[in-house]
Formats: structure tokens, C-alpha cells, sequence
């Protein structure tokens, strides 16, 4: 297919651009998941958001991102606050998740906080 000689000056000044900028006219560049520059789509203005559950935080996601992350597990609606059990593992007190108590207990951790420090703990 040949090009319009009067289309020609249009399509080397986008080209130009994005050659200049490494990013496609109408993207936008950003710091992706891996840390790495990502481009992506602007938001339109229309994008609503929808608040999710992911991974035991609360997030807000475009609406038409919404079907991805619940085939990876997310839920819609705000994380439910989980109450954590105080635990002594190896000389540290921390805190777990009520579901994970059964598996500290199998491995020696106690319930409660500490008594002894980690250095006294060898």
C-alpha cells in the first residue's frame, strides 16, 4: 500500500515523537509491579474504580480491571480486619493471623509474647 505524499509529513512527525519520548502517542510511561518503566494507557475520565481485597490489602482498581483480579483470587470489597494472635518464635514476639496459629504451634513457637531474648534463645 502506498502512502499519500500529503499523509507522509504527519506520520514521520509521530513517528519523530515517539522515537523521542520511547513511549507510543496517547501512553504514558511509569514504574511497572517489577519495578521496571511500564507503559500504559492513560486513565479515561470515565474510569470508575472499585475498591478489592488483594493479598490482605485493600486496593482500588480501574472497573475494567476488575475480572483480571478476581481470577487471581481478589475479592470486591475491602479486606476484612483479621485479629492477630501474639506469638514467641525463636526469642521474637510477633503477631500471625488467626488461621496461621496451628502451624507456629506444630513448629515450637508459643503462644503470648516473648520471655526470653533472641540472643538467650540459641
Amino acid at each position: 500500500m502506498k502512502l499519500k505524499s500529503k499523509f507522509l509529513p504527519a506520520l514521520l512527525s509521530l513517528l519523530a515523537l515517539a522515537a523521542v519520548s520511547g513511549v507510543p502517542a496517547g501512553y504514558a510511561r511509569g514504574d511497572g509491579p517489577t519495578g521496571k518503566p511500564e507503559t500504559q494507557k492513560p486513565d479515561k475520565p470515565d474510569d470508575q474504580k472499585v475498591t478489592m481485597c488483594h493479598d490482605g490489602h485493600t486496593i482500588e482498581v480501574k472497573e475494567r480491571d476488575v475480572a483480571k483480579h478476581l481470577a487471581h483470587g481478589d475479592t470486591l470489597g475491602p479486606c476484612e480486619i483479621t485479629p492477630k494472635v501474639t506469638m514467641c518464635h525463636r526469642g521474637h514476639t510477633i503477631e500471625v493471623k488467626e488461621k496461621d496459629v496451628a502451624k507456629h504451634l506444630a513448629h515450637g513457637d508459643t503462644l503470648g509474647p516473648c520471655q526470653i531474648t533472641p540472643s538467650q534463645n540459641k
